[in-house]
């Protein structure tokens, strides 16, 4: 017979810290890549006109800045400010 077994608690995951100034540091360039990246993309749709490899590489380039912003607003949102003492 199989005896029912207790289900397994989940443990919490750990509490990252990370200094003020890597805080802030991180939140700069969270908007850095984010509008940056925007302003690559934009730029992009202009020089299609004119040569379209060009203007697809700025694209490329441009829309990773984005989503690399992205990941950083969720790496942010994971961290904790270390407690001063």
């Amino acid at each position: 017979m199989n005896k029912p077994t207790a289900a397994a608690t989940p443990t919490p995951a750990p509490v990252r810290t990370a200094s003020k100034k890597t805080l802030l540091w991180i939140q700069r360039l969270v908007w850095i890549y984010i509008y940056g990246g925007l302003l690559a993309v934009v730029m992009g749709i202009f020089v299609a006109r004119v040569d379209i490899a060009l203007a697809r590489t700025m694209q490329g380039v441009g829309l990773f800045f984005v989503i690399l912003g992205i990941v950083l607003i969720y790496v942010r949102s994971r961290l904790k400010e270390t407690p001063s003492t």
